[in-house]
């Protein structure tokens, strides 16, 4: 049995609207690589013409329509004190950027001016307050402007186009852009850091280049919690940095001796470590990494070519006496970058399908996980209010004080729906369910 769900379309006026029950069983498949929390239980997604919020407690689902024939992008003010929505049209000139109520699906504004032939990537200041915008090229800009008016503060020209945007939760004048790979960013690192800053009333904007003194292109950043920059690179391997000089923090000794240990159990065997991994605190597997994730105590890191999450201790070694941003940041507690765990996705994500992003709830006590291939999975049931993971302790063969999760655990059962795709029921996994999207044919006739 498919979950009933609610359909949204803006009408005249931008606050009119229409409501007509769906079912999600005709749903589109969801566009891979991209979903996030808009509130504590409220997961979206995008098909490319709609936006679908799921609630994970309930299974209840809405949609909201497209005031354009595509989505191209979206971003939700999850942590603000009254969540929006707002999603960028694709094709034509001038798109514009809708902004709602996640409550309500109301429209609130509209946002013109943004771009003139596509917009690639939004992200909303922690607050809510700001919103960043990248366009795409010929002309790729970066600019931040007020979410609630439009009002434009700053904008400035990127070197390519920008494929992820992402504002430090502590500082809204602070922001990462992954680039796309490629182009005249070949050779450079993938990831920039810009600053804004106010000066008698003028905004400027100022790339601080990242010190990654590596071989590797960077393919994902985030934010620590403890307000350092976490790089992915296409290698598999995971670095901080300090923003304030973007210069990369090395790793204590144990740290090493862990990411040496790691490359040395590869399969087949590495006549010579990769150069730069000196300054690796983590090493998750031949690959790129694709999205790096924090709760409180935990960072879950990404494959994009593997459909196992690991989830390691925080990657936080202060100097005696140096303290964190963050105050629940327990330092010291255990130590830094120990691999605690790691958890399949299971035979429904498409057996060897990559996982293309992950993000945590705000209340850290879920974590949803996208596909390469446009599924999306919530990780749920283990996890307590601060992102510690339950049986995390437990011996494992893969490393000290890791768990394993079967690849079938927690998996719910798998039909195929009216339109082909293979959708969920609504059996809930034990850790791992899969709640929207499309699974691969191989995949989906297996279950059937």
């Amino acid at each position: 049995r498919a979950t009933p769900s609610t359909r949204w379309t803006p009408g005249g006026g931008g606050h009119a609207g229409t409501m007509a029950s769906v079912d999600a069983s005709d749903a589109d498949a969801l566009v891979p690589g991209h979903a996030e929390y808009a509130d504590a239980h409220t997961l979206i997604a995008s098909t490319g013409t709609a936006l679908r919020l799921r609630d994970t407690s309930s299974g209840a689902e809405r949609e909201l329509r497209g005031a354009a024939r595509r989505i191209a992008c979206f971003a939700a003010s999850a942590h603000s004190a009254s969540p929006v929505v707002a999603y960028a049209e694709s094709g034509g000139l001038d798109p514009k950027i809708h902004v709602h109520q996640v409550d309500t699906l109301e429209r609130v504004a509209t946002l013109e001016g943004c771009a003139s032939l596509g917009i690639t990537a939004l992200a909303f200041s922690r607050d809510g307050r700001y919103l960043a915008v990248a366009s795409a090229a010929p002309d790729p800009t970066l600019a931040l402007r007020v979410a609630a008016t439009g009002e434009t503060l700053v904008k400035m020209d990127l070197r390519s186009e920008a494929t992820r945007v992402a504002f430090d939760p502590f500082d809204a004048h602070r922001l990462l852009v992954t680039h796309a790979r490629g182009g005249v960013l070949a050779a450079h690192p993938g990831v920039t850091l810009h600053v804004v800053d106010e000066t008698y009333h003028r905004v400027t904007v100022t790339p601080r280049p990242l010190r990654v003194e590596q071989e590797s292109a960077l393919t994902c950043a985030a934010w620590s919690p403890d307000g350092r920059v976490v790089l992915g690179d296409e290698r598999g391997a995971v670095f901080v940095a300090n923003p304030d000089d973007g210069s990369l923090i090395p790793p204590p000794e144990s740290v090493r001796s862990a990411v040496r240990a790691a490359l040395a159990a590869e399969v087949p065997q590495r006549a010579v470590p990769p150069p730069g991994m000196r300054h690796a605190w983590a090493y998750a597997g031949a690959g790129p990494i694709s999205s790096v994730a924090f709760s409180a105590t935990r960072v879950a890191v990404a494959l994009a070519d593997s459909n196992r999450l690991l989830f390691f201790s925080p990657f936080v070694a202060h100097a005696d006496g140096e303290k964190s941003k963050n105050p629940r940041l327990d330092i010291g507690a255990e130590p830094p970058a120990r691999l605690v765990k790691t958890v399949a996705l299971g035979a429904g994500s498409g057996g060897a399908s990559g996982i293309a992003a992950v993000a945590f709830a705000p209340s850290f006590d879920e974590l949803v996980a996208t596909t390469t291939e446009g599924a999306a999975f919530v990780a749920t049931g283990f996890l307590d209010g601060k992102g510690i993971l339950a049986q995390e302790d437990q011996p494992s063969p893969f490393g000290p004080g890791m768990r394993t999760i079967r690849e079938s655990e927690g998996d719910p059962p798998v039909f195929v729906g009216r339109s082909g795709s293979a959708m969920e029921t609504d059996a809930a996994g034990a850790f791992v369910s899969r709640v929207m999207g499309r699974v691969t044919s191989g995949a989906a006739s297996a279950a059937a």
